[in-house]
């Protein structure tokens, strides 16, 4: 699988995610087949080694973007530099996630290096819990 990523996208992730300590994270949506828009989830509960998401927040930013056409499609959070991928508890967290939007044939979990260890990485992650990661290009 390959995904365009819309260059705000990337920088915003870079300017919210990725110049700063492990967990952070937000949300992706997609429009067109484009991942286009990232909202920084500020609201979270963060620590060095857990990003908890604010569900009621983010469930307002799913629903004020699909009023304007944007899909949620996952999410993205740093990690520290020794996880380069996508934990357990990330992929349970994700089949999760699958079961309350049953419309989404995947989620794609992002995550990227904390103060830029290493580059954004993303994966798609199916319902039976199969993972793989994508390629991306950004536009």
């Amino acid at each position: 699988m390959e995904i365009i990523l819309e260059k705000s996208v990337y920088d915003e992730i870079q300017e919210h995610i990725a110049l700063y300590p492990a967990e952070r994270g937000g949300i992706l949506g997609i429009r067109n087949g484009y991942i286009s828009k990232f909202y920084y989830d500020s609201s979270a509960i963060c620590s060095f080694n857990e990003y908890i998401p604010d569900t009621v927040n983010l469930d307002l930013v799913i629903d004020a973007w699909s009023k304007t056409d944007i899909d949620f499609i996952g999410f993205v959070h740093s990690h520290t530099p020794n996880r380069k991928t996508l934990s357990p508890s990330d992929k349970e967290y994700a089949v999760k996630v699958l079961e309350v939007f049953d419309e989404l044939p995947y989620l794609i979990i992002g995550v990227i290096g904390e103060n830029k260890s290493f580059p954004l990485r993303l994966f798609s992650i199916y319902r039976d819990g199969k993972c793989e990661e994508i390629k991306y290009n950004i536009l």
